[in-house]
């Protein structure tokens, strides 16, 4: 867990919230009216925070074939894992062309916004197993993420 590099959680998950159209969870955030998608960028720091997230995707992808050691059901958690962290390069590699062609800015919310979610459902996800796998891993996977 060391490895994981801190991202805002509320921020990542305004964000994706917004996208699945759920209630937030947390108190203190806005409606989710109010929610202006043209600041994705800025609120996870740009393509740079986006990278942030793939690495910290690897990292995720790491800790679930960790916990299949107590919990060799977590194979399947791993695998799901892996595809989330397939579509998250996706859309970054969409905004990395984006960047080099001068269109960031109009592609940013759409593409940022999927692969913010993809990152918030595989934070989910983990925490999920790792509830079930190993309690330890939980409460330390729950204050890192």
């Amino acid at each position: 867990m060391k490895k994981l590099i801190w991202v805002d959680p509320d921020k990542i998950s305004r964000i994706a919230l917004d996208m699945i159209e759920a209630p937030t969870l947390t108190s203190g955030h806005q409606s989710q009216e109010d929610f202006d998608i043209s600041q994705i960028s800025t609120m996870i720091g740009g393509l740079e925070g986006l990278e942030t997230l793939k690495r910290n995707s690897e990292v995720l992808i790491d800790l679930a074939a960790h916990l299949q050691r107590w919990y060799p059901e977590a194979l399947t958690t791993a695998e799901e894992l892996r595809m989330e962290a397939r579509q998250l390069e996706w859309h970054i590699g969409r905004l990395r062309g984006a960047a080099k062609t001068g269109k960031l800015d109009i592609s940013f919310p759409e593409y940022g916004q999927h692969a913010v979610a993809i990152y918030y459902r595989m934070t989910r996800e983990l925490l999920t197993l790792s509830e079930r796998a190993n309690p330890a891993v939980f409460a330390a996977l729950q204050r890192a993420i």
